[in-house]
């Protein structure tokens, strides 16, 4: 039998950091990539984060008077959505009349602007009798110029006598104005307000037009002692007070 002697291969120190720098290698790459993922990660969400933000709109323009453009400080310009009537965004008008209404959701708009002694306007309208129109905004839209020009508000004010002469306190005094409605002419009270102790009353914020000017006495609440009404119930007599 014949026995054969092998020399073991020795492992040359050149090989060892050949395959040492490999698994080095190796595990570098998998660190990039690790820290690549993260990083677009990351990025992933901040673009998320920045593309919600970009989702909100913008509304900008201007309210001036409509006689001469004079620009209107402390104008409201507000924004009511018909599925969210508890939100509202509004903003006041600065010195030059401009405004701006930012993150405002994407949807559809009805749009008022209102001003102490000027008549209510809605967007849409080009006289104050007309219809408003809808607001539409789509995710990320700016819509400018949307411009408002106000009318001044008219006022109606007055006294109120009985037929002695003497002033009706508290009495009520309604305004109306005819309209169009379901194919007939009608009357549509418009405001109601109450005379003072001298009878004094005034109504204003009306847009210009034709009106119908009433007024009625206040009907007494329940009272006691020596009476002398014109009806009465089980719970009191009510009517008016005879002079």
């Amino acid at each position: 039998m014949k026995l054969y002697l092998y020399r073991k291969p020795e492992v040359s120190s050149s090989m060892w950091c050949l395959r040492t720098g490999a698994v080095m290698t190796a595990f570098f790459f998998g660190t990039v990539l690790l820290a690549q993922g993260q990083a677009a990660a990351a990025g992933g969400m901040a673009g998320s984060a920045k593309g919600a933000k970009e989702e909100t709109c913008r509304i900008k323009g201007m309210v001036a008077k409509l006689a001469d453009g004079t620009p209107l400080k402390n104008a409201i310009v507000r924004l009511e959505n018909g599925d969210n009537r508890e939100h509202t965004i509004a903003a006041k008008t600065s010195a030059d009349g401009r405004y701006e209404l930012r993150n405002v959701p994407p949807g559809r708009y009805k749009v008022t602007v209102t001003r102490n002694g000027y008549v209510e306007m809605e967007y849409g309208q080009r006289k104050p009798s007309d219809p408003g129109a809808t607001l539409a905004l789509s995710p990320g839209e700016t819509k400018e110029p949307i411009d408002f020009r106000l009318i001044p508000a008219a006022v109606i004010a007055g006294k109120i006598f009985d037929e002695d002469g003497e002033p009706v306190w508290r009495a009520i005094v309604m305004v109306s104005r005819d309209t169009y409605r379901d194919g007939g002419r009608t009357l549509v009270s418009v405001d109601v307000s109450s005379a003072n102790d001298l009878g004094e009353y005034r109504l204003s914020g009306l847009a210009p037009g034709r009106y119908f000017v009433s007024a009625q006495q206040r009907e007494w609440t329940t009272v006691t002692g020596d009476s002398e009404f014109t009806v009465g119930d089980k719970q009191g007599d009510k009517g008016y007070i005879k002079t």
